[in-house]
């Protein structure tokens, strides 16, 4: 027994794990808004931008906006995903320099 699925299944069922996903960062950025730790706050929070805009982009792909997904929500996604990273860098760096 073969499943093909098609595209527009794929993307579908990505959004719905994404955005499924996307929940717990958003409840770990919840329970630290009255922590002392702003960056880890804030590094989640980019995190969950992150996924949320790239579950747009399935959700946007899945209803036929081919072009908007292609052109504008996937170098979104890409564009936090690189903002994410180097802000995860600039936070371990500056945890490398506390524990000195």
């Amino acid at each position: 027994m073969s499943y093909n699925l098609l595209e527009t299944e794929i993307h579908f069922l990505s959004a719905i794990i994404i955005l499924i996903a996307v929940v717990i960062p958003i409840i770990i950025a919840i329970k630290l808004r009255h922590s002392n730790n702003r960056r880890l706050r804030n590094l989640i929070v980019v995190l969950s931008i992150f996924i949320a805009v790239h579950g747009i982009y399935h959700i946007a792909d899945f209803f036929g906006f081919s072009l908007l997904a292609e052109w504008f929500f996937e170098p979104i996604s890409v564009s936090i995903l690189i903002f994410f990273g180097l802000f995860y860098l600039r936070t371990y760096q500056s945890t490398k320099e506390i524990e000195r």
